[in-house]
């Protein structure tokens, strides 16, 4: 029964605190101020998403010009390697020129 009695007391009294509390005028001024703070980290947040999102963008287009220069390269490269095994072995210094032509 003591037990009870001091919890009711302790709950009393947080209460009476609370009551001080909402009724001061600190109270809703710090908390308009963390209201503000939060105002301002989410709007610096949502400009660091929209440069993120901006320089993914960029990334995704970097990076497929790269892979169709990649593969015209590729593509360019097997050609002359196919131009050179078909050239013969012990061929004249016109077609060499040739395919040092089409390699510059």
């Amino acid at each position: 029964m003591g037990e009870k009695e001091q919890r009711l007391e302790t709950l009393q009294s947080k209460l009476s605190e609370l009551k001080k509390f909402s009724q001061s005028q600190e109270t809703p001024a710090k908390l308009q101020g963390l209201e503000n703070d939060l105002r301002q980290k989410i709007s610096a947040v949502q400009k660091l998403h929209e440069q993120a999102r901006g320089n993914l963008v960029d990334f995704t287009s970097q990076k497929k010009q790269l892979e169709d220069y990649i593969s015209q390269m590729s593509a360019w490269l097997r050609s002359m390697e196919e131009s050179l095994v078909s050239s013969p072995s012990g061929s004249d210094p016109e077609d060499i020129c040739r395919v040092k032509v089409q390699l510059e």
